[in-house]
């Protein structure tokens, strides 16, 4: 008799178990649900401490402090994890990934040198490890590397967006452009841009890149989304306008900025170098004054003030101002052959 009820008090404390188990998994998937990582982890700890056996438990616990970036916590849980089952990579990646996380980059990118991807089981798992480990190599400024593991990510999952951005800003820090430009296209088309300040980098990025059209697409959605259109916002919008010959939409930002800065050389220069281009060779004339009134010694404007006398045909008065503006700099008696404005 007492031999059944051991049994029987065997059975229902191991439906108990298996009861509170599932009452653990649905309240942590609430607060995680509800981001409340904190509390979740409280409720995995205590839960953990009941079962300390229970790998999965401790597993959830691990990758809820690394979510939580209690560093500390999670690395000894995944070392815990990893010695107790030394041939699962899964534990090997998510050290590399809590070392990645803490700047550790140096030791991330030693340990990720033993670790076979295709090993690591799971295709979230594969991506979060080599995100991780990305970063690492983005930590120490190896944009190569950065880039050859986040094509490992595309090749998983050629939809990946961050990835993709990553890419592009990897290779736009190597200056490279011809690679850059498919990516920045690619997330562009795909994803959607809701951060104002996110539309706004991307516009300079496209910039960069020669792709006017784009850039000016990505920095008017700036504007919209609520990027606060300062001086240098409308400088920087006129500088694509102007390097796409849309001269009217370049002098409609210039004269934006001109209202918030008056007197900015940058500003005011793009002014008259827009007036030049456009013929309009008495305005330019006025700006350069302006800006004389400030700088009367600046030889380069004297020049570019013949300049426009120049390219209006009255070489009297362009000579003129080119020998005064050599006299203040003799440097710039060669620029009498080119064509090059200042």
């Amino acid at each position: 008799m007492k031999k059944s009820l051991l049994i029987i008090t065997c059975f229902i404390s191991t439906i108990g178990y298996a009861q509170s188990n599932s009452d653990v998994n649905s309240k942590v998937a609430t607060l995680v649900a509800e981001k409340n990582y904190t509390e979740a982890a409280a409720v995995l700890q205590k839960a953990s401490n009941l079962a300390p056996n229970d790998i999965q438990l401790k597993e959830q616990l691990a990758n809820i402090q690394l979510q939580r970036r209690a560093l500390g916590e999670a690395l000894k849980l995944f070392t815990e994890l990893k010695e107790s089952n030394p041939n699962n990579v899964n534990y090997q990646a998510k050290i590399v990934e809590v070392q990645s996380e803490g700047s550790r980059y140096t030791d991330a990118i030693a340990l990720a040198a033993n670790i076979n991807v295709k090993d690591i089981q799971g295709k979230e798992n594969k991506i979060s490890y080599l995100s991780m480990l990305a970063k690492a190599h983005k930590g120490i400024n190896h944009w190569p590397n950065e880039i050859r593991v986040l094509k490992q990510i595309l090749e998983i999952d050629p939809a990946n967006m961050p990835a993709t951005l990553s890419v592009a800003k990897s290779f736009a820090n190597l200056d490279n452009y011809n690679e850059a430009i498919p990516y920045f296209e690619k997330f562009e088309s795909n994803a959607k841009i809701n951060d104002p300040y996110l539309a706004y980098e991307l516009g300079l990025f496209f910039y960069n890149g020669s792709k006017f059209a784009t850039s000016v697409k990505m920095m008017e959605k700036a504007k919209e989304l609520g990027y606060k259109t300062n001086l240098t916002y409308y400088y920087n919008l006129a500088n694509v306008y102007y390097d796409s010959k849309d001269f009217n939409n370049c002098m409609i930002n210039l004269q934006e900025a001109k209202k918030i800065s008056p007197f900015d050389q940058d500003v005011n220069y793009l002014i008259a170098y827009t007036y030049f281009e456009t013929n309009r060779f008495k305005e330019a004339r006025a700006i350069i004054n302006e800006m004389l009134e400030i700088t009367p010694n600046n030889a380069d404007l004297v020049y570019f003030y013949g300049q426009t006398y120049l390219r209006a045909d009255d070489k009297y008065n362009a000579e003129k101002y080119f020998d005064k503006a050599i006299k203040m700099n003799p440097a710039l008696e060669k620029m009498r052959t080119t064509k090059m404005k200042f």
